[in-house]
């Protein structure tokens, strides 16, 4: 968030190739240490674990999309770093 706030502060704002592209990086790495910080939350209930003791609410589609979220911010960060 910080590299995000850095850039809308500069004078160039989003004019430069380089800022639009640590932009990006930035926005996705966010996308995808949001999906991270839920953590097992939404795991479905109904099924067993064993070895994670974390607050489990949720269904297969929550754990589903969490699962994409995640990725599709892993790839994404990943893609802008290639880029760079």
């Amino acid at each position: 968030a910080l590299i995000i706030y850095i850039i809308y502060r500069s004078s160039t704002k989003m004019g430069s190739v380089y800022h639009r592209i640590m932009f990006g990086m930035s926005f996705y790495d966010i996308i995808q240490s949001l999906a991270m910080s839920f953590t097992t939350m939404p795991m479905p209930t109904d099924m067993i674990y064993e070895q994670f003791e974390g607050l489990i609410i949720g269904t297969q589609a929550s754990c589903r999309a969490q699962g994409f979220v995640f990725m599709f911010g892993s790839v994404s960060a990943l893609t802008y770093n290639v880029v760079l």
